[in-house]
């Protein structure tokens, strides 16, 4: 069983694994905000709470932000 700050860390981790990864492309928003909903139910499911979905959204502004157009 995880404790919250393992998950956390693995979230932080999975994050930082998908950006080197993939490079800014519109297929990198798509694989993103799957990424951000799949960590998303990870956090309900733990914490009970939508402090997660807030930041993630954040995160996913960012990206969309620095898409080349």
């Amino acid at each position: 069983n995880f404790s919250s700050q393992s998950l956390h860390f693995l979230l932080i981790l999975m994050h930082f694994i998908f950006f080197f990864v993939t490079s800014c492309r519109r297929l990198h928003v798509l694989l993103h905000f799957g990424l951000i909903l799949s960590c998303d139910l990870l956090c309900q499911l733990h914490f009970q709470s939508d402090v997660c979905l807030t930041a993630n959204l954040d995160s996913l502004d960012v990206v969309l932000h620095h898409l080349p157009r």
